[in-house]
């Protein structure tokens, strides 16, 4: 039985994890000199932080450290002194502590007095690297604040110890307490994969199965998901199932087109996810864009203005400025280097957007609505008549 080797369910490390060498590279040499202490990963959502942050612990810990990884998606609830403590039983059973040294009535205290000296002195000359995955996620209160605090001292004066955080709010988002913590660390960006990196990704897990692609389904691959991680994994997971499932060896560029409306039914978790709070008005505009983009057009705001008229979609000229620059926060759009104008981040989503809001149905929604007023005063007219 061949396993499918694409992993769209959870973080990957190791032999499944593929690029980012040049901030993997940096982070193991800056933590390796000492000469930095903190490092935040800031990236948008699937973009691959945990699988980061997971595969740098691994290369950590064959480099001779001792990192500690802690998940904080599903811990958001949790005071400061349970988080404390839960730090302090990870460390624990990593270096085999007795329950002795792990329990006190006050975690904080505990930690900062007792066993953090304990183990900075039990592990040198290795060096204490905690990754704090999600941080962001922690509520915003006077006790996280506190710690927060605590970590900023401890990022300040204590170099025994490294912190890397993963965000995926902005910097200038985030509360001020961890914009203060900001301060003192590196900010690494994610964007999206290289494009011998997304070709590897492609290329390279199904190596040691029969089936193989084509070139153009690689570059079809590569440019539905511009290298975005996650989706480059779906679209290749989809296309590997059909082939075993339809005994083929070789996946073609007909297959990708084949097999592009599940793609986009799997993915509309994720992209409404990152419209949501859009305003009715912004999601016609962006529907208009869809449409520009499905026609292999250049998105101008000349052309878009053009295709709203087109549709006879009202828009003020300030609305359009102020959703070009929210889609463009939201990195759902971005400038084109090589022309003027933008494109989707991940021409998928364009595609989606098509589907899910076509731009004739805007209209047809539209003039529905105004027909139905337009009737109530006709009938209204023919009342009083």
């Amino acid at each position: 039985m061949i396993n499918n080797p694409y992993n769209i369910n959870s973080p990957v490390t190791s032999s499944q994890f593929y690029g980012r060498t040049e901030l993997l590279s940096s982070t193991l040499h800056l933590f390796a000199s000492f000469s930095q202490n903190a490092i935040t990963i800031f990236g948008r959502s699937r973009i691959g932080k945990t699988s980061v942050l997971q595969e740098l612990a691994a290369q950590l810990f064959h480099g001779g450290h001792l990192p500690i990884y802690l998940a904080l998606k599903d811990k958001a609830h949790l005071s400061p002194d349970q988080l404390l403590q839960l730090l302090i039983n990870l460390i624990a059973d990593v270096l085999h502590l007795p329950a002795s040294d792990r329990q006190s009535s006050s975690p904080a205290d505990h930690f900062q007095r007792r066993f953090l000296p304990q183990i900075l002195g039990k592990i040198d000359p290795q060096r204490l690297i905690l990754l704090l995955d999600d941080i962001d996620l922690l509520k915003n209160d006077v006790e996280v604040d506190q710690l927060v605090t605590y970590l900023q001292r401890l990022i300040v004066y204590e170099q025994s110890i490294a912190f890397i955080f993963s965000t995926s709010t902005k910097f200038q988002d985030l509360p001020l307490s961890f914009q203060r913590v900001g301060k003192q660390v590196r900010v690494e960006e994610l964007d999206l994969l290289k494009p011998e990196e997304t070709r590897a990704l492609i290329l390279e897990p199904s190596h040691n199965t029969p089936i193989r692609y084509s070139s153009a389904a690689v570059e079809t691959v590569a440019t539905l998901s511009a290298g975005h991680p996650y989706f480059t994994q779906l679209i290749c997971h989809k296309l590997f199932e059909a082939a075993l499932k339809n005994n083929k060896t070789q996946i073609d560029q007909a297959d990708v087109e084949n097999i592009l409306p599940l793609i986009l039914q799997e993915s509309t978790p994720e992209f409404e996810r990152s419209l949501a709070g859009l305003s009715d008005q912004q999601m016609k505009i962006l529907a208009a864009t869809g449409y520009l983009s499905a026609q292999n057009q250049l998105i101008t705001h000349t052309r878009l203005r053009e295709a709203l008229h087109k549709y006879r979609i009202d828009f003020e000229e300030r609305e359009l400025g102020q959703t070009f620059n929210e889609l463009r926060q939201r990195e759902i759009l971005r400038s084109n280097i090589q022309h003027e104008g933008v494109i989707f981040t991940v021409p998928l989503m364009a595609n989606w957007i098509v589907k899910q809001y076509p731009v004739n149905s805007k209209v047809n929604a539209a003039f529905i609505k105004n027909f139905k007023k337009f009737s109530r005063k006709l009938t209204f007219w023919l009342l009083e008549k």
